[in-house]
């Protein structure tokens, strides 16, 4: 099934099916989220490559050869403007199938834009149940999400007076890992071993894209939903592997929240059950405090840390998508295993998102956030506060107050002097 671009990113966030859970547990033949195909043998065709990759076209893959100096150590040899599928052997998604990144490369640039899908988090049996690709993903998936998605959205357009990245260097890195792209650890979760290996993948990923764009200029770390957290987290990552060059954070509806609005009690299950003991900066000496309630400090240290580079933040006020796994938080996470999420309401959100800019951003002059309250003074268009990920919409028509998207995300790529928090 073909979807629309929008559509399909207002359906692979982070938590997108958890206020579904109900439905699903009922059996009213709700399907999970962010599986835009049947996922039947995608890891599995992954886990048979041999580091070549495969050019993709309107549903029909051709398989060619020239991935430089090692299967997943050299750089990525692939046609300019074209979508190619990059198989990576030793990469693991959480039913332990290999998995693999899209490129689609421009010689001419030297900017590079990593863009991390969404797609839920496996933390108990319900999330884990309908977190994206739990199956596996390889070159099918990347051809149905190739036709459905990356053809389509804005944000890859390459002929848009709309896409300020239309020129770059696009690696487009799927999502079905289950821990935000950025765990450690193999567990049992909901009855069943999940190997939650995305750090490593990641690490994976980024030998071979640092070795194919030696000499970048600009790279930026993007992604939605769990994508967006996932952006947030390898922050320091991406960072650490293209040292001197300007490292731009675009987080699509991934809020760092601290406690009380993300739990401590939530925010000790990440981390215990995707293992980021491990995968946390050793730098960061306050990312693992006693009670495992991370997000503060990491946030603490890459603003601290980098000084000098653009971290930015987009976000609905009541995102009725993270709202709902935020309540598996509720009452000490007293609920967190079962079907259904505690209560967390609009207004709770909002008051999370004010916290996060006036409070634990205070003073902090390089991370900066777009909300969208509903508040509109530029034309009659109605902005949706409860819209889960903006990324996928024409960023000229996301409008903020007298502010639109696509204004603010130029200044936050050009270190604009005029670029402030909207609103």
């Amino acid at each position: 099934m073909t979807i629309s671009a929008t559509r399909f990113f207002s359906t692979v966030g982070f938590g997108c099916a958890l206020s579904l859970g109900a439905a699903m547990v009922m059996g009213s033949g709700l399907v999970g989220c962010g599986d835009s195909s049947s996922n039947t043998g995608g890891g599995g065709a992954a886990s048979t490559s041999t580091g070549q990759t495969t050019t993709t076209g309107s549903g029909t893959s051709s398989t060619g050869t020239g991935t430089g100096g090692g299967a997943n150590t050299g750089p990525i040899d692939a046609p300019d403007k074209t979508w190619t599928y990059v198989p990576f052997p030793d990469s693991k998604c959480m039913n332990n199938t290999a998995t693999g990144i899209g490129i689609n490369k421009n010689a001419a640039s030297k900017d590079v834009i990593i863009f991390l899908q969404g797609g839920n988090a496996c933390f108990n049996a319900t999330s884990c149940a309908i977190t994206a690709h739990k199956n596996g993903f390889g070159p099918t998936d990347f051809d149905a999400e190739k036709t459905g998605l990356l053809d389509k959205v804005p944000l890859f357009s390459r002929t848009s007076a709309a896409n300020p990245l239309k020129d770059y260097n696009y690696v487009y890195v799927p999502y079905c890992t289950g821990d935000l792209h950025f765990g450690d650890n193999d567990t049992m979760v909901g009855n069943q071993m999940r190997t939650f290996h995305g750090y490593n993948n990641m690490e994976q990923y980024l030998t071979r894209i640092v070795a194919t764009y030696p000499d970048a200029q600009h790279v930026i770390i993007a992604g939605v939903s769990a994508g967006g957290f996932g952006a947030a987290l390898n922050y320091d990552h991406v960072s650490s592997k293209f040292p001197n060059v300007k490292v731009t954070l675009i987080d699509d509806s991934g809020p760092p929240f601290e406690a009380p609005t993300a739990p401590a009690c939530l925010q000790k299950r990440f981390f215990d059950t995707w293992g980021y003991a491990k995968t946390l900066p050793a730098a960061c000496t306050g990312c693992k405090p006693a009670d495992s309630a991370f997000l503060k400090p990491y946030v603490d240290y890459i603003t601290t840390t980098y000084t000098t580079q653009q971290l930015a933040l987009i976000s609905s006020t009541e995102d009725k998508t993270i709202s709902s796994f935020l309540g598996y938080g509720d009452n000490d996470c007293s609920g967190i295993d079962s079907a259904l999420p505690g209560p967390f309401t609009g207004a709770q959100y909002t008051a999370g998102l004010t916290d996060l800019r006036d409070v634990e951003l205070a003073g902090v002059s390089n991370f900066h956030v777009f909300y969208i309250d509903g508040v509109n003074n530029i034309d009659a268009t109605v902005q949706d506060k409860t819209q889960h990920v903006w990324l996928g919409d024409d960023p000229a028509k996301v409008i903020s107050h007298d502010t639109t998207l696509l204004t603010w995300l130029n200044q936050i790529l050009t270190n604009d002097a005029a670029l402030k928090n909207v609103p």
